[in-house]
């Protein structure tokens, strides 16, 4: 009689974990392709092993959706791998990287460290550099910018 009950209940036990499992999975954040534009180079991590991660200003269009807004971008991705080309930076047709968003990396305005103009290669050097993008209407420094990361 014991040994049926614990068999039930470990049964139900395994049927509320499995279902559990479920719910978890279908409530991750999927990646998306919004058409994004460079504003502004934050900071670049490069090293010769492990990952790299280079942070940016960005404006960001989410995909059918006519209205953009201000976002902090970090692309991190295997030392093997290319940085962002300087054309794609530059460029004034917006590129469409596979991103996520990740509410654990926004950042208030005031927090933001914009070191160069997007593509300039100063950015790479340790000094620290102050350049605001031209912005209309311009950053409000109470405003927390969303985070969204790359998926490379």
């Amino acid at each position: 009689m014991l040994f049926r009950r614990a068999l039930l209940i470990s049964s139900l036990l395994i049927c509320m974990l499995g279902s559990a499992g479920k719910i978890e999975c279908s409530r991750r954040i999927k990646s998306v392709r919004p058409t994004v534009r460079f504003l502004a180079t934050s900071w670049f991590v490069r090293g010769t092993w492990g990952r790299n991660e280079d942070r940016y200003l960005v404006e960001i269009t989410p995909p059918r959706s006519e209205s953009s807004s201000l976002a902090y971008l970090i692309d991190s991705y295997p030392n093997e791998a290319p940085p962002q080309t300087v054309e794609a930076l530059n460029s004034q047709v917006d590129s469409k990287p596979n991103v996520r968003l990740d509410f654990g990396c926004d950042i208030p305005v005031r927090a933001l460290v914009l070191r160069t103009a997007p593509g300039d290669l100063m950015a790479v050097l340790p000094e620290q550099h102050s350049f605001q993008p031209k912005l209309d209407p311009p950053l409000r420094w109470d405003e927390i910018v969303p985070c969204y990361r790359t998926m490379r």
